[in-house]
Parts: C-alpha cells; sequence; structure tokens
C-alpha cells in the first residue's frame, strides 16, 4: 500500500504542468526581457508580463509563436545574437505552452506588477551603441535607432529610461 501512496504521489508530480511564475517567467526574465521590454519591445512584443506574453507582437499572440523561435522553427532564433536556450528549458516552455499556458501569477504580485508603478529593470536593456558628446559631458546609449536614454557625468540621467537611476543607487 505505502508504495502505490509514493508511486501516485510521483505520477502526480510528473504530470503537473509547468508553473508560468515560478519557472516559465524566470527564463523569459533571464533570457527575453532584454530586448523585450516596455522600454525597447523589439518586435513589438512586451514579454515583462503574462498579459504582454498573451498580447503578443508584430507577428501574433505569442504563446503561439514562441517555442518556435527559441527552437529555430522560426527565424531568427532567439535569443537573437546569443546561443540557443539549453534543450530542458526550451522543453519547459513547450511543455508549459502545450498545457495551456496558463497564468498562475499570485494575486499579491499582479498588484506589484501593475498599478502604473515604475518599471524596476533587474538586468539592463541590450544597447548597440554608446556615445560620448563632443566635449564628454554626456554619454548617450542607443537600441538600434532609438536612443534610449542620456546620462551627466555624475551619473544623472538627463533623458531617457523611466524610472532609470545610476547603477548602485536604491
Amino acid at each position: 500500500m505505502r508504495t502505490l501512496t509514493l508511486l501516485g504521489i510521483a505520477v502526480g508530480l510528473w504530470a503537473a504542468e509547468p508553473s508560468y511564475f515560478r519557472e516559465t517567467r524566470p527564463v523569459f526574465q533571464r533570457q527575453c526581457q532584454g530586448c523585450h521590454q516596455p522600454n525597447m519591445k523589439s518586435s513589438n512584443l512586451d514579454l515583462t508580463s503574462y498579459e504582454g506574453l498573451k498580447a503578443g507582437g508584430k507577428r501574433g499572440p505569442a504563446l503561439g509563436l514562441i517555442v518556435q523561435f527559441l527552437t529555430g522553427e522560426m527565424k531568427p532564433q532567439m535569443p537573437l545574437g546569443l546561443p540557443p536556450l539549453p534543450p530542458e528549458q526550451i522543453e519547459l516552455v513547450r511543455t508549459w505552452v502545450a498545457a495551456g499556458g496558463k497564468d498562475d501569477t499570485p494575486v499579491e504580485a499582479r498588484e506589484a506588477l501593475s498599478a502604473g508603478a515604475p518599471i524596476v529593470y533587474f538586468q539592463p536593456p541590450v544597447l548597440t551603441a554608446l556615445a560620448f558628446s563632443p566635449d564628454g559631458k554626456v554619454l548617450a546609449g542607443w537600441q538600434g535607432a532609438r536612443r534610449m536614454a542620456r546620462c551627466s557625468p555624475d551619473g544623472k540621467v538627463l533623458a531617457g529610461w523611466q524610472g532609470a537611476r545610476r547603477l548602485g543607487q536604491p
């Protein structure tokens, strides 16, 4: 009887669908949000929230396409310019999508992520160019043709990233 109980628990754990909030979302945070976030939205896709993922970008809802881009079935393979994700991470995303791609974000986390709160970057956005002004007093960063920020020598953000702060400052 004890063996059957343990077997039942093991099968239940094996059959559990992946969690968006605990498992899939962290993959997107680490690998995708440098380019697919509110201030950049490469391909008009924001992967910082489930709502952004579900809405998709210029090629349609991301739930139906994300695995194809991660595996290289659709081009360009993502993450762009980086090595492909490890097979186990792709399989995690594939399994989550196949199970319906449900949002299990806790209510408390939803409130913290929305309500017009300023954007907090856990990773810096991907920049394709940096340049100083001729007098060396202003540094500007770009993502593609879009200027993202201008900073003075003391690190003060003159224009650009919403909620941006000097590195190391709260």
